[in-house]
């Protein structure tokens, strides 16, 4: 409840929802005891008990979408406008801090606890991250191989770096001019 909380009140630029659990759970002890002031987690281990076991029956497939059958996992899903991805790759990291920071004693008192980043987001973010390391290991490789190959056809360093100059060039002037006109980088950008 705390980090959707915080994430819902400190980011509420690019958060358009937060669903979780406890939520959920606030929702129903609102409307069982008919009191806007009881929009809130029970206080007693005995009355979150009756809320999640009246949550359970009657709408289950809702419980199902937050938490498994075993009660053991939950999440908690934060729904986002569009923006770029700079800012989606500084989103997940300070939602990843927060989380640590939360659940820091938690997690000592429960050494099996593990917490993930999932979702489209978290997976685009790797996935484009993955294609710039190779694109990057690409470009590395094949300027590597192409400058051998010039030094072993002409025999000579002079030479084999001037014919490199024309094979280079392009490839420098379109990143230096995405770069300039502040063209992002993503997936698309990166294969073109």
């Amino acid at each position: 409840d705390q980090l959707g909380e915080e994430i819902k009140r400190e980011r509420g630029d690019i958060v358009s929802r937060v669903n979780s659990l406890a939520l959920l759970t606030k929702n129903a002890y609102e409307v069982l005891t008919n009191e806007k002031k009881n929009y809130r987690i029970p206080d007693r281990p005995n009355e979150v008990s009756q809320v999640l076991f009246s949550l359970e029956s009657a709408d289950s497939k809702t419980r199902k979408i937050l938490v498994d059958d075993d009660w053991q996992a939950t999440q908690l899903t934060i729904s986002l406008v569009t923006e770029g991805s700079t800012i989606y790759n500084a989103f997940t990291e300070e939602v990843d801090k927060r989380a640590q920071r939360i659940f820091a004693d938690y997690k000592k008192q429960n050494p099996d606890f593990k917490m993930y980043m999932t979702g489209m987001l978290p997976l685009m973010m790797k996935t484009i991250e993955y294609i710039s390391l190779s694109q990057l290991k690409s470009f590395v490789i094949i300027v590597t191989v192409i400058s051998l190959l010039f030094l072993f056809i002409f025999r000579s360093i002079k030479l084999g770096l001037l014919a490199l100059v024309p094979n280079v060039f392009p490839i420098v002037m379109i990143m230096g001019v995405s770069g300039w006109f502040g063209i992002p980088l993503d997936s698309d950008t990166l294969v073109v």
